[in-house]
């Protein structure tokens, strides 16, 4: 009966206003019986009175209100005053094992460092002087011992290999990398030149699309491409001489603008069921007799794709070639990567 409004529209009206939603509000109404008081405790009353009644009985209700908002607003104080504490000590706690992580990997760098000279300087001993038995007493050697000797060479040069993976693969997210305009068509010049002597033995072919500009890290770009076209011409078939398509489109991907770069091949492939397997540091899904490498050089491509906030997937089908995916958006929202 009030003007404008009745009594539940007012009470709605209160609890959707932040700065008095919190006053205690009794219902005064002439409507009696349960579903009435019903109604008004769901539409947000703490209390619900039936006319007529008395005054004595309406100051007590509003004190009892009053006590309970007061002693529901103390109870709220101490717990927003606890969970500050909380807060400020998780805070705290945060900070020192950030410092803790900060040194730790500082003392893992210099370790990585250290251990990476350290390992590979007497393997290269190892190599020189294996080396140098070959051409200097190869002649008084049976081809038995010389058969030994390429084995140790080659077991060598694997090693080196392998503790400059792992040096590599430790420290890329250790440094930040600037953030430049990339043109991809330029990375892929880069790479044919550097592989143009494995291209010529192999009788490799390359086909390359023009490829987008996109923001990026340029050394950290370079790595993650040469490191699919390598792979591409190192698990080559036997029967065919390997072919590479390189193909990209713009799209749209997790809200973002990006580029998706496809490098096909013709090779050995692989089983689909292996398809997340194949980015984990030091998998190998081939003989590590037949094909060379760290089992490093796919876990960096998915390092280098991440940092950049893309993707890489692959897919694959045994004897028949693999599919690699990169999704890399068009522009990085920090300055360095």
């Amino acid at each position: 009966m009030m003007p404008r409004m009745d009594g539940f529209s007012l009470l709605k009206a209160i609890r959707a206003t932040p700065e008095i939603q919190a006053t205690p509000v009794i219902l005064l109404s002439a409507r009696a019986g349960e579903e009435a008081k019903i109604e008004g405790l769901e539409a947000g009353a703490d209390d619900y009175l039936v006319k007529p009644f008395g005054g004595r009985e309406l100051i007590a209700r509003v004190e009892s209100n009053i006590r309970i908002a007061k002693e529901r607003a103390a109870a709220m104080r101490d717990y927003a005053e606890k969970l500050e504490q909380a807060v400020r000590k998780r805070t705290q706690e945060l900070r020192r094992l950030n410092v803790s992580l900060q040194q730790s990997n500082e003392d893992l760098m210099q370790f990585a460092h250290v251990a990476s000279h350290d390992l590979k300087e007497p393997v290269r001993k190892v190599r020189t002087f294996t080396g140098r038995l070959l051409e200097e007493y190869g002649g008084l050697l049976p081809e038995e011992a010389k058969k030994f000797l390429r084995k140790i060479q080659h077991a060598t040069e694997r090693m080196v290999t392998m503790i400059e993976g792992v040096l590599s693969y430790s420290i890329l997210n250790s440094n930040a990398q600037p953030i430049m305009q990339v043109d991809l068509n330029e990375v892929f010049a880069n790479i044919e030149t550097d592989l143009e002597v494995v291209i010529a033995q192999s009788g490799a072919e390359l086909r390359r699309d023009k490829l987008p500009v996109l923001e990026g890290a340029p050394v950290l770009l370079y790595q993650l491409f040469y490191n699919l076209v390598n792979n591409a011409l190192k698990f080559s078939s036997e029967a065919d001489k390997p072919l590479i398509a390189i193909n990209s489109r713009l799209a749209e991907w997790s809200g973002k603008r990006i580029a998706e770069v496809t490098v096909r091949d013709n090779g050995i492939g692989f089983d689909q069921e292996q398809s997340n397997r194949i980015f984990e540091a030091f998998a190998r899904l081939n003989s590590k007799d037949r094909f060379e490498g760290t089992g490093l050089g796919l876990a960096l491509c998915k390092k280098i794709a991440e940092r950049h906030h893309g993707s890489i997937a692959a897919t694959g089908v045994r004897g028949e070639g693999a599919v690699f995916v990169v999704r890399l958006p068009l522009s990085q929202t920090e300055g360095s990567i």
